[in-house]
Order: structure tokens, then C-alpha cells, then sequence
């Protein structure tokens, strides 16, 4: 109806134009259109803004929803995110934690029997605790016999393992580049070098000894004695936590397969519980080694696991194979 009366006052202004009476029936026309569009030519606002206050109380409500569903959207989304983060950490540090179980289990319970084991060398301290020995197996494992060799790395200037295995009628090399002495021979059928085993041939600086000193690989060792054509009967190494690279080493270049019996003193002090693992697996499945002996480290004290919180335990480990003959 509206639209009626607004089509016939646009008439009414035509014809008040057209006949010069434009201001006697304007303001009727006028008061029609402000009946239906009441913001139209007000010179005062405030009618007008009081209707879009109104419209806006509606919405207010509604924006609010809108603001409080996109935050908690966003809490939500932050919160998954922190989460998600949480879990992979703590998976890590279950997968850590389970990684050192497995090799702790491994290095604590060793597979193969050994009836007659004996004990080499070693000196007891002031609480009657011996450190310096190591084991070898008598009855499974290929025997002693002259002239049995013997590769000593290690030792810090200690000689009861040497000076006994000696009287089996081995020829006796030991090898230690930490010692400030030169090439030559301890005792009878008992050399002394000033070399270092490790997985590279190269003439290394350590700080902290402020000293050069000169590593080589055993493959490299046996040629410079001239043992190629001989099997090393006892191989004993104690070398401060570079014995897995030189175990990786000899496993890849096939050498075990001319080692009759091993010795070491594992450190797991340095973490990579994974590697240590599969090297010492590798050991018994590649190189044909058998693990029947291992014995704490009594004179070191037990230590910090790394990677974990308020966990001591005795991370040196003695530890012994034979080949599987």
C-alpha cells in the first residue's frame, strides 16, 4: 500500500512542477515518504541511530557466539598441538628407556655356558675387590697352546694379565699410546708399542693428554707385526669407550674368523643404547663369537644413565667370547 501512495505522490510532484506549485504540496508528499522511510531527511540522527542501535543489540549476541566458537576453535587447535608434541616425547623417552633395558638385559645375561672359566691377571684393591682380570673359557672354546698370541690393548701401565697369560707360552703385544714409553719388550715374549687400536689409521691429538698419538686398525697392526698368516688366540681390549667402533671395524673387514677368544670392557656411558646393541648382536650373529661371561665393574662406581632423571647404574661391564669352533 505504501508503494501506492509513494507512486501517486511522485505524480502529485510532477504536476506541482509542471504548474509552478511546488512548495504548496511538497511537504504533504514529503510527510508520506518519511512515513515509510523514517530516516529519510532528518536533520536529527539520533532516530536513526537508535534503530541501528537496536538492530545491533540483535546481532550482538549472535558476534559473540561467533568469537567464543573461533577462540575455543583456537584453544582446541593449540591444545592438540601441545599435546600431540607431549605424546612424541614421551614416546621418545619410552623408546630410550626400553632401548637401554633391552641392552642392559643382553649384557647382563649371556647366552652360552662355560664349565671351565678361568681367570687371568688382575689385582685386588684395599676392599679386596679385583679389577684388571679377565676370563677365558677352557673346555668349549679353542685352547691355549704354544705359540698362542696374544693383543693386549690398554692396560695403563698394569702387566698381571700379560705376565700370566705368558707362562701359557704365548708371545705376548701389548699396546697402550697413552704411556710415555717407546717400543720395546717388558718382559720375555712380553713387546710393548705405543700405538692405539681404533677404527682409522691417523696419528691423533689429544688435548687433554697434550700429546699426538698414533692409531691404527688391527688389520693395519697384524701387518706391521707380520702376523697375517697367524690366528690371534686372545684378543683384550680396554680402551675407554672406542671399542664399539673398533668391533664394527673388525666385524666389517671379516677378522674375527681369526680370533679365537675376545675380551673387553664395555663402556656405556655415552648413550646410543640401539647401536651398542646390534654391534654386540653382530658379534655372536656375523662374527661367530660366543658370549658366556659377564661381570660388573666393581671399582667403578655406578653413573647417571644419560638421557634419564634420577637413575644411577653400573654402565662398565666385563665382558668375554669365544669363536664357535
Amino acid at each position: 500500500m505504501w508503494v501506492s501512495k509513494l507512486v501517486s505522490s511522485d505524480r502529485q510532484y510532477s504536476h506541482q512542477v509542471h504548474n509552478g506549485g511546488w512548495y504548496s504540496d511538497s511537504s504533504e508528499s514529503m510527510e508520506n515518504v518519511v512515513q515509510h522511510f523514517p530516516c529519510m531527511g532528518r536533520s536529527q540522527p539520533f532516530v536513526c541511530g537508535s534503530r541501528r542501535r537496536n538492530n545491533l543489540k540483535k546481532w550482538l549476541p549472535l558476534s559473540a557466539c561467533v568469537a567464543c566458537l573461533l577462540f575455543g576453535m583456537k584453544r582446541i587447535w593449540f591444545s592438540s598441538a601441545i599435546y600431540e608434541e607431549d605424546a612424541k616425547v614421551v614416546e621418545m623417552k619410552y623408546n630410550l628407556e626400553m632401548d637401554f633395558e633391552r641392552l642392559l638385559y643382553y649384557v647382563q645375561h649371556p647366552k652360552t655356558l662355560c664349565y671351565t672359566a678361568l681367570s687371568l691377571g688382575g689385582n685386588k684393591d684395599a676392599k679386596n675387590r679385583t679389577d684388571g682380570d679377565k676370563i677365558i673359557c677352557q673346555d668349549q672354546a679353542p685352547p691355549l697352546r704354544p705359540p698362542c698370541l696374544v693383543y693386549s690393548f690398554g692396560g695403563n701401565d698394569e702387566w698381571s694379565f700379560e705376565e700370566e697369560i705368558v707362562n701359557f707360552g704365548c708371545e705376548v703385544y701389548t699396546f697402550d699410546p697413552s704411556l710415555k714409553m717407546g717400543p720395546h719388550q717388558h718382559k720375555p715374549n712380553i713387546w710393548f708399542y705405543p700405538f692405539g687400536i681404533s677404527h682409522f689409521n691417523e696419528d691423533k691429538f689429544i688435548h687433554k693428554e697434550m700429546k699426538t698419538w698414533r692409531m691404527r686398525t688391527l688389520d693395519a697392526i697384524i701387518e706391521f707385526l707380520g702376523h697375517k698368516n697367524k690366528t690371534i688366540d686372545v684378543l683384550k681390549m680396554d680402551i675407554e669407550g672406542d671399542e664399539w667402533n673398533v668391533i664394527e671395524d673388525i666385524l666389517e673387514k671379516g677378522l674375527f674368523k681369526k680370533i679365537n677368544h675376545l675380551c673387553v670392557e664395555v663402556h656405556m656411558h655415552s648413550g646410543d643404547w640401539t647401536r651398542k646393541l646390534s654391534v654386540l648382536r653382530k658379534l655372536e650373529d656375523d662374527g661367530q663369537m660366543r658370549f658366556f661371561s659377564s661381570r660388573k665393574n666393581l671399582v667403578t662406581k655406578p653413573r647417571s644413565v644419560p638421557g634419564f632423571r634420577n637413575r644411577t647404574e653400573q654402565l662398565f661391564y666385563e665382558l668375554a667370547w669365544y669363536r664357535d669352533s
